[in-house]
């Protein structure tokens, strides 16, 4: 259950409704191009996909986009993955 998408910066739009569906409809791995349109919504996606569990795991740039498009990786984890971590002090 992989989902690919290069939706031309609707992506900001696209998740939050992803994520309102059911939870057993939500893929193990989602492949993604980021398109910046700002920072704050670059950051509030990135947040909200990993408030859903999901991590990166791999980030290249597009070539073809420019310096500032990417193509990430992200991976659904366990909700234990993100627990807190005991101190190192």
């Amino acid at each position: 259950d992989i989902l690919k998408i290069d939706i031309e910066g609707d992506e900001y739009a696209f998740f939050p409704l992803i994520f309102q569906s059911n939870r057993k409809m939500w893929p193990r791995q989602i492949l993604m191009e980021s398109h910046p349109t700002n920072v704050t919504l670059i950051h509030r996606l990135f947040g909200l996909i990993r408030d859903n569990h999901y991590v990166i795991f791999s980030k290249e740039n597009n070539v073809e986009g420019g310096p500032y498009f990417f193509e990430f990786g992200f991976l659904k984890m366990n909700s234990k993955f993100f627990t807190s971590v005991p101190s190192t002090t």
